[in-house]
């Protein structure tokens, strides 16, 4: 009966001093020969160790002590015993002594869930505690009730400097153990001393918690954080790839899901430390890992997956140069933000695709000019569909990436698919606005028929890539881009639009009274002159503005624009002032504009209006207005 009682946790959490009652059971087992034999056999167990009967008893009951009260009780029971029962209860702990630390932090963890807690009588129990386990010849048991005083101090007492005392004080007595650096350790993280913290991680990291491998996966994690909070992102990656192996061998459910969120939290430091291939691989993994979660299942799984899509969006954003927000906040990355064990609740936020994400990573494989086959296995990931709306973005990033790189083979290659996303945006605007992150449309982007080649938005399209480019190798002095795109007019699909561009810009003639025909003129113009008069350079400069508004590429045109803007402004008002009407008062406001803080499309319609009164050129009021409006 005593022994069924011992096993039960329900008749244990109704007993005084169950330690005492297995004391009391082995005094009696001793005096039958078949229970005395019961307490010499040895059960295996899962983990691969055996367990005597009365270990079990001790260890399913400390375990699960409900306070500090009772783990000091139980403490006091064993220093009543003999030296040989207090070897056959404490055997099974002293055998792996990582199990120490269970015992003896089940009861301040509870005590924890409690308001208020007595943490100063908490404290002087600990070192109680840590006294008789002392003299018993149990050290580890003993460092582990240290380590408890140490925590205790720290996170409770809040006085973290105390708690480093205390440590050294059992250090002085026990001599130096991995358990006491890594108490240190984590009182120097959750104080942010970073560099102390890692150079204990450093140093002794090997020896810390190697039994359990959660803890460890804590400890790496936490290192990991360390050196990304000192910018050695290098070194961030290698800890957080360590902690997600541990992880991902522990036992628990929820140490496993961490180890998802860790191998994104790798991911996000390789792509820190400049590895971008490493960085959207892990974060493929990551997802394909998500993919089979569901996130309704708890707080973690819920966490785990918001948090990785926002690391996606966060390192679309940095690779893309793309401002993002999410809500009235710009995305932020976080080292360890991703592998958080204890996670908010955030099942009241959006939750996006996963297809969604994966979007993500191709136009961050794009902008990044690097091949991690993220763009090539996108359609097997979704199953051989398409999200058209999400696929125009993808197209769109990569005319951005050749534009800005003036490929101009690979830019014509690029420029039909492009028409056709163009078209199909004209046709589709419904279907395109209801889908979105959480509820994607899925479909096709076909190509365009001859007859919708022939729109004005195919036809707009087409110039828009091509006077784009114009611009841009023109600002650069790149006449060889510029050869390079007229000679590759010949490999424009049949039926799409350009030819004409392609013309004046070769020519730089053309007696056509529409903007198009303007700008590529100025192109041809600009990209022939080295220096230009105020008078030629107003031109190109209201030229360009205007298509730069007009561009379905103006994210990568308007900053070469305004940035040759103002050299070229810069250097008139100082070294072609003879050249400017009325300098004395057409001057200063140039000037006011260019030591403005305005930038992009704002600032060139305000230098604009500036510049006029300088040269002798003239615009009417609505053409004002709309500059001003830029």
């Amino acid at each position: 009966m005593l022994a069924k009682a011992l096993f039960s946790q329900e008749a244990l959490a109704c007993l005084h001093d169950p330690v005492g009652l297995m004391l009391r059971f082995e005094a009696l087992s001793q005096i039958d020969p078949e229970w005395r034999a019961t307490l010499q056999q040895r059960t295996p167990s899962t983990d691969g160790r055996t367990h005597s009967i009365l270990g079990t008893f001790f260890i399913t009951y400390a375990l699960r002590i409900p306070s500090v009260p009772d783990l000091q009780r139980a403490f006091d029971s064993l220093d009543t015993a003999t030296p040989a029962q207090r070897a056959a209860l404490l055997g099974d702990v002293s055998d792996m002594p990582g199990d120490a630390g269970y015992i003896v932090n089940h009861a301040w963890l509870e005590e924890s869930k409690r308001e208020p807690a007595d943490w100063p009588a908490h404290l002087k129990a600990y070192a109680r505690m840590a006294e008789q386990a002392n003299s018993w010849g149990y050290r580890d048991l003993a460092l582990r009730c240290h380590v408890a005083r140490g925590i205790i101090l720290d996170e409770y007492l809040k006085d973290a400097d105390t708690a480093l005392q205390a440590l050294d004080q059992a250090e002085a007595l026990l001599g130096n153990d991995p358990a006491l650096d890594r108490a240190r350790a984590k009182i120097f993280f959750r104080r942010k001393d970073h560099e102390a913290a890692l150079r204990l991680f450093r140093s002794n990291a090997g020896e810390m918690d190697r039994q359990d491998r959660a803890a460890r996966s804590y400890m790496l994690r936490e290192a990991g954080i360390c050196a990304a909070e000192l910018s050695q992102w290098a070194e961030a990656r290698e800890w957080f790839a360590a902690a997600r192996e541990a992880a991902g061998s522990a036992l628990s459910p929820s140490v496993k899901l961490m180890a998802v969120g860790l191998r994104a939290d790798e991911a996000l430091a390789a792509f820190k430390a400049g590895d971008v291939i490493a960085a959207l691989r892990g974060l493929d993994v990551a997802l394909n890992e998500l993919a089979s979660i569901d996130p309704a299942t708890s707080i973690v799984a819920g966490y785990r997956h918001r948090v990785v899509r926002h690391s996606i969006l966060w390192l679309f954003g940095q690779a893309t140069a793309t401002p993002v927000q999410v809500g009235d906040e710009s995305t932020m990355m976080v080292p360890g933000m991703c592998s958080n064990p204890e996670p908010a609740d955030l099942s009241d936020l959006p939750l996006g695709s996963i297809d969604y994400a994966r979007y993500l990573l191709v136009q961050a494989e794009i902008a990044s000019g690097v091949s991690a086959g993220i763009e090539e296995g996108l359609r097997i990931h979704l199953k051989g569909r398409a999200i058209p709306n999400m696929e125009m973005l993808v197209r769109g990033t990569r005319m951005e990436v050749l534009l800005r790189r003036l490929d101009a083979p690979s830019y014509i290659a690029a420029l039909p698919s492009w028409v056709d996303c163009q078209i199909y945006m004209d046709l589709n605007r419904d279907s395109i606005w209801q889908s979105g992150p959480e509820k994607p449309v899925y479909g096709e982007i076909p190509s365009a028929t001859s007859r919708q080649l022939k729109s004005e938005r195919a036809i707009l399209a087409a110039d828009d890539a091509l006077l784009s480019f114009g611009i841009m190798a023109a600002l650069r002095n790149r006449t060889d881009a510029l050869d390079a795109l007229s000679a590759e007019e010949k490999n424009l699909m049949p039926g799409y639009s350009g030819s004409k561009i392609f013309e004046i810009v070769a020519a730089g003639v053309s007696d056509e009274e529409e903007l198009p025909f303007y700008v590529a003129v100025q192109v041809y113009y600009v990209a022939q002159h080295v220096d230009l008069t105020p008078d030629e350079l107003f031109v190109a400069s209201v030229r360009f503005a205007q298509w730069a508004k007009k561009s379905s590429l103006q994210k990568v045109l308007t900053p070469v624009i305004e940035g040759w803007a103002r050299l070229r402004w810069s250097h008139v008002i100082e070294e072609q002032r003879f050249n400017l009407r009325s300098p004395a008062s057409s001057v200063p406001p140039i000037r006011a504009v260019l030591e403005s803080s305005e930038t992009g499309l704002k600032f060139l319609g305000k230098l604009i209006v500036a510049a006029e009164p300088a040269v002798h050129h003239r615009f009417d009021r609505s053409f004002r207005q709309f500059l001003l409006s830029l």
